[in-house]
């Protein structure tokens, strides 16, 4: 599925150390962004992988990441806990 292919912008925390992915941005460029906080990502934490990558470090985001259009975030408050998807505000 050629959408699994594409490159992704997460944070080494998620990646290395296992946080949680809470946040979800699929921005109004396309570009996708998976955060374990509230906080924007910093470029020197920044980490590009693939979205399969993501998908496997934690598989309950594949509903969500097919439920999202251009423009819309998604989060949730823990693991387990049910998305909410908005628009985005920037």
């Amino acid at each position: 599925m050629e959408h699994l292919t594409a490159y992704v912008f997460t944070t080494k925390g998620i990646v290395y150390h296992k946080q949680p992915i809470l946040r979800v941005i699929y921005d109004n460029d396309g570009d996708w962004q998976f955060l374990s906080r509230n906080d924007t990502l910093d470029i020197k934490d920044a980490i590009l992988v693939s979205l399969d990558e993501i998908l496997q470090i934690d598989n309950s985001l594949f509903n969500v990441v097919f439920s999202l259009n251009k423009g819309e975030i998604a989060f949730r408050v823990s693991i387990g806990s049910q998305w909410v998807i908005n628009k985005c505000t920037s």
